[in-house]
């Protein structure tokens, strides 16, 4: 899954209340969005410790930082060693652009899904990331956007007008592809019901 917004717009809300449907949760946490409710680790030898004690737990919700970029593209190449579980990786836009993917993102994004590793990636611009990232999603959700950059990015991925994005509400969300995969449903659950969900299906 991949999920975009503006800085303030509600995306890690929307993700938190996601991650609560998996058993198995890692978050790459670039900016410390994730505590409460999260077991935060911090350091690099630390997170290894914290991952490889994860792999033997039946429930657990890792809260992984890192000062370092290059660390933190480490400790992605070893989620993928840690099967069932889901994979947020905040600021997605810190470990690639839209010309380069590091092997360790590459790895987890092809082929992480024959380990049961289930993916979600956040970012504010959809433009600002890899088209493997998206191309590999089964559901794109987005809050509002009015770049032409990023609209006609999400038009490509969506494979249909999506010009309702520039004229979402605030907390409001659009989405398309398997989203009973992943039940944006949650959002009703979110601060004083502010979130609305507008989706359609049918694309990738």
């Amino acid at each position: 899954m991949s999920l975009f917004g503006i800085k303030g717009g509600g995306k890690s809300t929307l993700a938190r209340e996601i991650a609560e449907e998996w058993e198995r949760v890692t978050a790459i946490d670039t900016l410390g969005e994730y505590s409460e409710g999260f077991e935060v680790v911090e350091g690099f030898d630390a997170c290894l410790v914290a991952l490889e004690a994860a792999e033997s737990r039946k429930r657990f919700r890792l809260s992984l930082r890192c000062e370092d970029p290059e660390e933190m593209l480490d400790l992605i190449g070893v989620c993928y060693e840690l099967p069932r579980q889901l994979v947020m990786v905040e600021e997605t836009s810190f470990y690639c652009s839209p010309s380069q993917l590091p092997v360790e993102l590459s790895k987890l994004v092809r082929y992480g899904r024959h380990r049961e590793i289930d993916q979600l990636y956040i970012a504010r611009r959809p433009s600002e990331i890899h088209r493997d990232l998206t191309a590999q999603s089964d559901v794109l959700v987005t809050f509002r956007h009015r770049e032409p950059r990023d609209l006609d990015y999400l038009q490509k991925m969506a494979g249909e007008d999506v010009s309702r994005v520039a004229i979402l509400g605030p907390y409001r969300i659009a989405g398309w592809g398997d989203t009973a995969k992943y039940p944006l449903a949650v959002v009703a659950r979110l601060p004083e019901r502010r979130t609305e969900v507008d989706t359609q299906s049918e694309a990738e």
